[in-house]
């Protein structure tokens, strides 16, 4: 009897023991991966500065690496820590944990990116930090990459930029595609002026009847003659689809070397050259169809991509200067003598919507697009660019306003 109870006991012993040992042992891997997962967060809260700092402490201990072994930094202890822990678990729970953190990562990014947030892991690589910038050729997951203020306006889609940083200041919707409508006479004005001079003579010709019947015009007419810089105006101030065709097919000619060109050759010729221009520019979802920004099946931008192309603008002399003009009177060199008023109500003292700081750019419209106004103001050393795109006919001054001084103020 005392033997049997004595067996009893001796294999309620073993078992006990072997269930508490299975328990510790899935209570330190636990830990283990609760450790990794807070790392990983860890590292995903660094901010800007303290990245900096530790990829600058990376950077000088590998120039150490030869002379001493105590020169690693955070991110090597780090890495030498998961490595360790790694080789504690076993083959199929390392992956797992990988796994994890790979997923982990993932969706960090995309809701810091979501959110505004731009200090994340990501930022940490090979050649270093790359902080947010708004500038040919930059990617839009990086520049929009910002603590993005709460501000209320009308448009459906729209961006502010710091023209003297490179930095976006405020987004909303602004990778989401729209119709450009006049905005796209920014690119128009951007490719004529590689292609020819101010002074040159163009011949309004046949072209200026491509435009549709409800567009909006400078009023030329066929057989006119005036500059490169008369036509720009008409282009730019009243916002003339004409002027816009006699320029594409002027520059269509001289891109094809072909002055005798039809119209519609010479334009489509343009209009390629324009697309030329947004790849040059990096622009991965603009498109044009046309040089007016008439609504076109397959024709569309972005605020983003449009910023872009108004940074460009802004930077070329003669297009802020016709711009910012609240009015343009031009004799042309067939003896026309006309005047043009400005459709940017910001630019117009007395129009209602008036402002002072404001320096250009254009304004745009149809029924595809709503209404759109890329505007620019400087104050002191300070210059900045709205793009407000499908907006009210109201909404579109208010909105650029409220962003303009919004860049000001702040």
């Amino acid at each position: 009897m005392k033997k049997t109870v004595f067996i009893i006991g001796t294999v309620l012993v073993v078992g006990l023991g072997a269930i508490f040992g299975t328990m510790l042992i899935k209570t330190i891997q636990y830990t283990i991966e609760e450790s990794a997962e807070k790392d990983l967060e860890k590292s995903q809260d660094l901010s800007y500065k303290e990245i900096s700092h530790i990829l600058q402490d990376k950077a000088n201990s590998n120039q150490k690496t030869d002379k001493t072994s105590n020169g690693t930094s955070y991110l090597e202890d780090s890495h030498r820590e998961n490595s360790d822990m790694a080789n504690s678990i076993t083959e199929s729970e390392r992956n797992r944990v990988g796994e994890k953190e790979i997923e982990s990562s993932r969706e960090f990014t995309e809701k810091n990116i979501e959110d505004g947030f731009y200090a994340n892991a990501d930022g940490l690589s090979a050649s270093g930090w790359e902080e947010p910038s708004v500038e040919a050729n930059s990617s839009p997951k990086i520049a929009l990459n910002i603590k993005n203020p709460s501000i209320s306006i009308n448009a459906e889609s729209a961006i502010l930029i710091d023209c003297k940083k490179g930095k976006v200041l405020y987004h909303k919707n602004a990778t989401t595609p729209v119709y450009p409508a006049s905005t796209t006479k920014l690119m128009t004005a951007l490719v004529i002026l590689e292609l020819c001079n101010l002074n040159d003579t163009v011949k309004v010709g046949e072209e200026i009847q491509l435009i549709a019947s409800d567009s909006s015009r400078a009023y030329l007419q066929e057989g006119e003659r005036l500059t490169v810089q008369m036509l720009l105006e008409g282009m730019l101030i009243p916002s003339g689809n004409d002027a816009a065709y006699a320029l594409a097919a002027h520059g269509g000619r001289i891109i094809l070397k072909d002055k005798s060109a039809d119209a519609k050759r010479a334009v489509n010729a343009f209009v390629d050259k324009m697309n030329e221009k947004v790849k040059e520019l990096g622009l991965k979802d603009t498109h044009f169809k046309n040089p007016d920004g008439y609504d076109a099946e397959g024709q569309y931008t972005t605020a983003y991509d449009m910023g872009i192309i108004s940074l460009e603008a802004i930077k070329v002399d003669i297009i802020r200067e016709i711009t910012e003009k609240e009015r343009a009177r031009n004799i042309f060199l067939s003896g026309e003598d006309v005047t043009w008023k400005s459709t940017n109500k910001l630019v117009v003292n007395g129009s209602g919507a008036f402002y002072k700081y404001a320096i250009g750019l254009k304004t745009g419209s149809s029924s595809l697009a709503g209404r759109c106004l890329v505007s620019a103001a400087e104050k002191e050393d300070k210059q900045f660019i709205s793009v407000i795109m499908n907006s009210t006919a109201s909404g579109r001054w208010e909105d650029s306003i409220t962003l303009l001084k919004y860049g000001i103020e702040h």
